[in-house]
């Protein structure tokens, strides 16, 4: 098994934005075609998917983990 670099992650992460938008415009179809008492709650959890994975793969995209800010800790935080 190869090791994950970072580009690759920024790869990983922008699919998975693309598909928190597919799984969100999906739900939203599905919403639609559902009884509309049932419709409200299939589109909140389209949206909390999609938000999820949005926000994993959002970070996957922009998170600098080569080389980050924070390390190595400062004894001076404690």
């Amino acid at each position: 098994m190869e090791q994950v670099t970072q580009e690759r992650s920024r790869q990983i992460g922008r699919a998975l934005m693309v598909v928190a938008a597919l799984k969100f415009l999906i739900g939203l179809r599905i919403a639609g075609r559902v009884p509309l008492i049932l419709a409200p709650l299939v589109a909140l959890t389209a949206a909390l998917a999609a938000g999820i994975l949005l926000w994993i793969g959002y970070t996957m995209a922009t998170k600098n983990w080569d080389d980050p800010a924070d390390w190595p800790p400062t004894s001076d935080a404690f």
